[in-house]
């Protein structure tokens, strides 16, 4: 097998290994499981931060508002990679109130 065969191989199987970890994580989220999803999210994004696409920063910023503490800080830190994609990130943690709270601390 040649290197850049290997490398292909490679790639399609993270890729695979994301779309079943994605597919996972929704289901996580759809049941209310809020804290596990999060949670789970922040320890994968850590070694794929290609995981958290514009999907998953809508539901972790729909998320933001009903953590506390840590798990808040998890949230927050597993948005900060992708944060070009995700649209008018400033004006949505505006309006999710984030930058009050955020001073207060």
């Amino acid at each position: 097998m040649s290197p850049s065969n290997l490398l292909s191989t490679i790639e399609e199987s993270n890729q695979r290994l994301l779309e079943q970890l994605n597919f996972i994580l929704k289901w996580h989220s759809n049941q209310g499981m809020q804290v596990t999803y999060v949670t789970c999210i922040y320890s994968l994004e850590k070694h794929y931060p290609d995981i958290v696409d514009k999907t998953m920063m809508n539901t972790l910023m729909f998320s933001l508002k009903k953590l506390y503490g840590d798990f808040k800080m998890k949230c927050l830190q597993s948005m900060i990679p992708n944060r070009t994609e995700f649209d008018s990130a400033y004006l949505k943690l505006k309006t999710a109130e984030m930058f009050d709270i955020l001073i207060h601390k």
